[in-house]
């Protein structure tokens, strides 16, 4: 890869992360919204996230026109034996969870990301969305080997 390559990938992966945050940025409130601001809030969410696919489809053809290997199944993730669920380093994820979750709590109620009982609803939910499925895994029901 050569600096202009790189320099053009790089640019696409700034307009996909562009994209996609503003279009995140956009859904984390549209709970809130009503009506037409609620339709015109998801239009340019639908916008977003139309353009952040399409920088994504870009740079996904300039890096296999430059040799690219698509990973094959092998790559993908399948069956997790029992054993390799409950380990120190899925405790440790956890554990890291947890703590990043508190810490997204603080800045959601900061940015007045809350539902109408006061309760976290940005960074903090998606977070303990993702403890809870290292939760799962971690505490996994014994005897599935």
């Amino acid at each position: 890869m050569n600096q202009d390559q790189l320099d053009q990938a790089a640019a696409i992966v700034r307009r996909v992360t562009i994209h996609s945050g503003a279009a995140q940025g956009l859904a984390v409130n549209a709970h809130r919204l009503e009506g037409e601001t609620l339709r015109s809030t998801l239009a340019e969410v639908t916008e977003q996230a139309r353009s952040a696919n399409e920088a994504s489809q870009n740079l996904f053809r300039l890096l296999t026109s430059m040799g690219a290997k698509l990973p094959g199944k092998a790559g993908m993730v399948g069956f997790v034996p029992l054993h390799m669920l409950s380990t120190d380093a899925g405790r440790t994820l956890l554990a890291a969870l947890e703590t990043a979750t508190k810490a997204a709590e603080a800045v959601d109620r900061e940015r007045g990301w809350v539902d109408e009982d006061g309760e976290p609803i940005g960074y903090a939910e998606t977070l303990q969305m993702i403890a809870l499925k290292v939760r799962q895994d971690v505490e996994a029901p014994k005897g599935r080997d």
